[in-house]
């Protein structure tokens, strides 16, 4: 038996949509846990989820007939869509929740082409206001990418993606879209 070799073999299935879904979540789960700078792990979980939203639609054109087609079909917007109507033949992006994938997108856009901007608000206050305190006067000047940002929004965003998921995801695929993969270890006694 001495003699004998064991032949160990590892192989690791590694999902990075999956990954990204995760560090979308854990971002907005801290935004939400920690108010100071929540603005800004809410943005950044947002950023990964619409990076979530491109890699997942790779993986589900990966799975549908037509794959090359749809892959090299130009622009990461038409890409996605075109993908997404291949896998779900009622989805409609200017409703729920395909609505939010436009939204994520071109938030990624916005974010990865930024441009400055300049804000303004102009309000006619009466001078009995002014003796009041100044401060309290309620101001919008937040950018289209800043509005975009809300609890509220982020969290109608994953409800959405969950349910894109569900309507897009075959079960009869290998794995479940969002495992982050596994290693697994063979051995055989030779």
């Amino acid at each position: 038996m001495a003699d004998k070799k064991v032949i160990q073999t590892r192989k690791r299935i590694v999902k990075p949509h999956a990954t990204i879904a995760n560090i979308s979540y854990h971002l907005d789960k801290h935004a939400r846990e920690y108010p100071r700078g929540s603005q800004l792990f809410r943005m950044a979980g947002l950023v990964m989820e619409a990076f979530f939203i491109e890699g997942y639609s790779t993986v589900v054109a990966q799975n549908l007939p037509n794959t090359y087609d749809l892959l090299a079909i130009p622009g990461t917007k038409e890409r996605v869509k075109a993908i997404f109507k291949a896998a779900d033949s009622g989805a409609d992006f200017g409703k729920r929740p395909y609505q939010s994938v436009t939204q994520l997108l071109s938030f990624r856009d916005n974010m990865a082409h930024p441009k400055e901007e300049n804000l303004r608000e102009e309000k006619i206050i009466s001078v009995g206001e002014l003796t009041d305190d100044i401060d309290s006067i309620p101001w919008n000047l937040r950018t289209e990418t800043e509005q975009f940002c809300t609890p509220e929004n982020s969290l109608q965003v994953r409800q959405d993606i969950a349910e894109i998921m569900s309507r897009t995801w075959n079960c009869d695929w290998d794995s479940h879209a969002l495992d982050p993969g596994m290693e697994t270890v063979d051995r055989k006694v030779d």
